[in-house]
């Protein structure tokens, strides 16, 4: 972080990375987070556009039955039609 911080204290520098209260809840519940990326994106660390949603543990097992993880990508192109309604 570049600047000064309000009585110029040392900027952290580390970055608390997970989900928020709301996301995690959706997790602990064997719900599934969906991540939107870009199309295309391949890789371990693809771009993601800002949007994501969470659906419940019966909304996953109807749709997603293949997937085991509490977390996964989507391209926008499969995203939008699905959840962009619910997005900004």
């Amino acid at each position: 972080m570049f600047g000064r911080l309000k009585e110029d204290k040392e900027a952290p520098r580390d970055v608390a990375m997970g989900l928020c209260d709301n996301c995690q809840k959706v997790v602990d519940a064997k719900g599934l987070m969906i991540i939107e990326v870009r199309d295309g994106e391949t890789g371990k660390n693809p771009y993601r556009t800002g949007r994501l949603v969470g659906i419940t543990k019966d909304a996953k097992e109807r749709m997603f039955k293949d997937i085991n993880s509490p977390i996964c990508y989507m391209e926008q192109s499969m995203f939008n039609p699905m959840f962009g309604q619910y997005c900004n």
